[in-house]
């Protein structure tokens, strides 16, 4: 028999949990000889399965399986009580951890949920080297790492098998990247019918929508195909004085579609109460060789202020920047970029582990070098960082993300077109420009494909950055005493992140009250120099 302990699901009441073992201590919607199963509406059960098995689709999307494989965004379970099979979508918009103890395998998909099973006697340890990569890259760059040694994320496109006695992982589908050379014509034509056919089919869940309106591209295309195709729903600004310029483009489209769009301003202070419990919906750290990222804190605060208001449903562009080569820096300047991120991993001291994901020749050429900052982006930067983020976040609070530009049938499409179509040297994203440009000269709104958008973690001001390196600084005066600050180049800011992680959310047993307890350590770290674990 294979013994098996599954749990997905947010801070929220909608979460399932898969027991091998049936436990008179929970309650169950579906009870069988050898297996429990806990599922709430975004979790589709088809019951078609012979002797007994079930399959769980995680996402509203599955409801309708007929574009399911064009769509992606799931999470595949099958079961029964001799095995359990579990497969990750392709681009790793849905997340899946796990690990084997004592003779039984338990998949969640939070590292908290794993954490918090009652079931498990068992101590963990910090990966020091996902520790290292995510200090200088700002993400894990290996992709089964996470920062528990004992638990592992499931890669995208990935299905893993457990029996009892083994556990296999295996690629169930890979993402192509072909470099066919079609002609600007062809390529905007496919790109314009996949990206359609992906708004109109997604944007049709059910449930209270809204689209994030950064006035950059990547949204103003989503709600301009939104609004054509009659799909009921709301845009959301968020802003403060760092990227009042964001807000305006976004009014201005909002305003001009007829759109209903909600304005959300950002509060340093508020901010700074909230920290560790951003965090805890992360799951991860943040910071990069000392630098602010914090785009994934202001995606947090506005899913905070959306579950307050009663939203299901989310629909980022995240993707977007990945797919159609819209980083500045990396598809302008990509030899630059390649070459910077080689001294990242040898510094790092990761090389070894990540040199057959840099080949040998890649610095043969500005054209090759694109071409691999494309896959790098889709394989590694997109699935390990921004997918990672907006996911645990929506799952936190309960909503539901789909990210429209990481659509299966939209990748796809634009993997076969060659690097020149999406990036001819001075420009970036060219087929989403050339795509929304028409567009928005109809009502005089063609600035919005050439200014210089603000990234999201624009909106977390100076402010908040400085009053929290102010605390860092008074709490790590010792900063030589903590275990890790060799690793994290003895910068205080980052040893304060890690910290959060490890009391707030892999030593919190005693499930602490993250409000309350935060202020005492804000108090302890201003008053006293503490900092606020004692190693």
């Amino acid at each position: 028999m294979a013994n098996y302990i599954g749990c997905f699901g947010s801070k929220t009441d909608k979460f399932f949990k898969i027991i091998s073992t049936i436990s008179t201590q929970l309650n169950y919607n579906r009870k069988d000889k050898n297996y429990c199963i806990f599922y709430d509406d975004n979790i589709v059960v088809d019951n078609s399965q012979k002797n007994d098995s079930l399959k769980i689709f995680d996402g509203c999307l599955a409801k309708e399986e007929s574009n399911s494989e064009q769509i992606g965004m799931q999470t595949t379970i099958s079961l029964d009580n001799k095995q359990v099979i579990i497969y990750r979508d392709l681009m790793g918009s849905r997340l899946v951890y796990y690990m084997v103890f004592d003779g039984s395998m338990f998949f969640a998909s939070s590292i908290k949920l794993l954490l918090m099973l009652h079931e498990l006697d068992f101590s963990f340890s910090v990966d020091n080297n996902a520790l290292k990569q995510n200090y200088f890259f700002g993400y894990i760059f290996e992709n089964e790492r996470t920062l528990i040694n004992e638990i592992k994320i499931l890669l995208p496109g990935f299905c893993l098998q457990y029996d009892g006695k083994n556990l296999t992982k295996k690629i169930k589908e890979k993402l192509v990247f072909k470099e066919i050379n079609y002609t600007q014509a062809q390529a905007d034509s496919l790109f314009a019918e996949a990206l359609e056919y992906s708004v109109k089919n997604i944007l049709r869940v059910q449930g209270k929508n809204i689209i994030f309106a950064s006035g950059g591209m990547d949204s103003s295309a989503l709600l301009f195909l939104a609004k054509q195709f009659g799909v009921d729903f709301e845009a959301l600004t968020f802003s403060s004085e760092a990227n009042e310029i964001d807000e305006y483009c976004a009014s201005e489209l909002t305003k001009t579609l007829g759109i209903s769009h909600k304005k959300l301003k950002f509060s340093a202070e508020e901010a700074l109460y909230l920290l560790p419990d951003y965090i805890c919906a992360f799951e991860n750290l943040e910071l990069t060789r000392g630098k602010n990222n914090y785009g994934g804190f202001a995606y947090y605060l506005m899913c905070r202020k959306l579950q307050e208001q009663g939203y299901d449903c989310i629909f980022p562009g995240e993707g977007a920047d990945e797919l159609l080569l819209g980083y500045f820096w990396p598809s302008l300047y990509p030899c630059g970029y390649v070459e910077d991120l080689l001294c990242k991993t040898k510094a790092a001291g990761i090389y070894e582990n990540v040199k057959n994901l840099l080949p040998a020749d890649i610095l043969e050429g500005t054209k090759k070098c694109r071409q691999y900052v494309r896959r790098l982006d889709l394989e590694i930067t997109l699935p390990n960082y921004h997918l990672n983020s907006i996911e645990h976040i929506a799952n936190y609070f309960g909503l539901r993300s789909f990210p429209v530009y990481t659509t299966n049938y939209l990748v796809k499409t634009v993997a076969q077109f060659n690097t020149d179509l999406l990036c001819d040297g001075t420009k970036t994203k060219l087929l989403l420009r050339r795509y929304l440009k028409p567009k928005l000269e109809k009502y005089n709104l063609e600035f919005i494909v050439t200014r210089k958008k603000a990234a999201m973690p624009s909106v977390i001001t100076t402010q908040l950055v400085d009053k929290i390196a102010n605390l860092a600084k008074q709490a790590y005066t010792n900063i030589q005493k903590h275990p890790f600050a060799e690793t994290f180049e003895y910068d205080p800011v980052t040893c304060l992140h890690f910290d959060i992680f490890m009391k707030y959310v892999v030593l919190n047993n005693k499930q602490l009250n993250i409000a309350d307890e935060w202020r005492q350590d804000i108090e302890r770290m201003a008053k006293y120099n503490e900092p606020i674990v004692h190693w």
